[in-house]
């Protein structure tokens, strides 16, 4: 029997998670658009396929996917959200009407600014996880997880990681769209009013050791991928990888990319340096263009002080590009005299032959920035444009 699932459009549905009521009478199926900026829990009748929608996660960002409905005996469900920016669970009647939410707080927020690592493991006592009373804790685990044996190991062996984690290893956790890193202080399991916890031997830290920010978007997916573990603990697989994001360095392979792009943009500039005025100024508005930026003036019929207007269409903050084949440190400076800070986010001086002076240049205002044929080369490269110069100069 096929679900129901016309109130979506076909090109612009993605079914993340299916699972069963307890009673198997419904299909719990949760849904999302490709952009990720709504998640909805469905029920689906078994018997005919008809469906509604229980309750709706959304962002102007994304919506992460959990987990499923953790069900209770009377039919209501226990849920996940970070719909405050922290991850909760919260409690719903088997209708989709929200009951009460069950934990509260900001538990990666205060672990990171207060240097601790925050554990649950509510019903089991201080004392018993400090004195590594494991068989105790099993059977209490077996208790908590009844007909599921497995789930109480995994509870188990999770909480001997914490509490027999020693000072050379290494912690990670997701907060704000960054990762963030840590190791643990020698020392018992401790309490407070919010939860029991291990207090680490350095500031949680959200930056590699050569001070690059670990964003989620620029780690590589293998790691990126650990914040959909919906666990308390998992054990990294990739070691070696991770270990060059928290160092800042590179593999032996992506050393060598680094390198022949850099190659690439020695030759590049060289070939630029050989273009003509005319293909000069185009490869510029090519570059340009292909940054995002709107422009505003057209490339050949432009005002008297600048050669393109460049709008940036979200912010709506203004650009000047200056396009010269030659030019001293007192061009720069007559340029620079004409725009404010004020009115233009950024003043680009490209220049095709630099004169000595120029390249030189030290202390200009922060608005401005130097353009040279080296750094075209580059931004060329970013922007595809290797084949476009390669004929130019066939």
């Amino acid at each position: 029997r096929w679900v129901d699932t016309s109130k979506y459009q076909p090109s612009d549905l993605l079914i993340v998670r299916v699972t069963w009521t307890p009673d198997s009478a419904k299909v719990a199926y949760q849904v999302q658009n490709r952009e990720q900026t709504f998640l909805d829990l469905n029920f689906a009748n078994s018997q005919d396929g008809k469906s509604n929608t229980v309750l709706r996660e959304s962002s102007r960002a994304w919506v992460d996917v959990l987990d499923n409905p953790t069900w209770l005996k009377d039919g209501s469900f226990l849920w996940l959200s970070e719909r405050s920016g922290w991850q909760h669970i919260y409690h719903y009647a088997s209708d989709g009407k929200l009951i009460k939410q069950v934990t509260d707080g900001k538990w990666e927020a205060d672990s990171i600014q207060s240097g601790r690592l925050r554990l649950g493991w509510s019903h089991q006592s201080i004392e018993d996880i400090n004195a590594r009373q494991w068989d105790l804790i099993a059977e209490q685990l077996r208790g908590e997880h009844k007909g599921k044996p497995q789930v109480a190991t995994n509870d188990l062996n999770r909480l001997r990681d914490i509490v027999q984690s020693g000072a050379d290893d290494l912690w990670i956790t997701f907060h704000h769209a960054k990762l963030w890193w840590t190791r643990l202080a020698p020392g018992p399991v401790e309490r407070d009013a919010t939860s029991k916890f291990r207090r680490t031997r350095q500031p949680w830290s959200d930056r590699s050791e050569n001070g690059r920010l670990l964003v989620m978007n620029e780690l590589p997916g293998r790691i990126a991928q650990l914040q959909g573990f919906r666990g308390t603990v998992c054990r990294v697989q990739h070691t070696d990888l991770l270990q060059r994001v928290l160092e800042g360095s590179r593999s032996p392979l992506s050393s060598e990319i680094a390198s022949q792009r850099a190659i690439l943009a020695g030759h590049l500039g060289k070939a630029i340096a050989e273009l003509h005025w005319k293909d000069f100024e185009t490869l510029v508005d090519l570059v340009f263009r292909d940054s995002g930026w709107v422009r505003v003036s057209v490339l050949g019929q432009h005002a008297k002080a600048y050669d393109l207007e460049l709008r940036e269409p979200i912010t709506g903050d203004r650009y000047v590009v200056q396009v010269k084949s030659r030019a001293t440190l007192a061009d720069l400076e007559a340029t620079v005299s004409n725009f404010s800070p004020d009115d233009y986010r950024r003043v680009f001086f490209v220049v095709h032959s630099p004169a000595q002076d120029l390249t030189t240049a030290e202390n200009l205002p922060e608005h401005v920035e130097i353009v040279s044929p080296a750094h075209l080369a580059e931004l060329a490269v970013d922007a595809g444009l290797a084949n476009w110069i390669e004929d130019k100069v066939a």
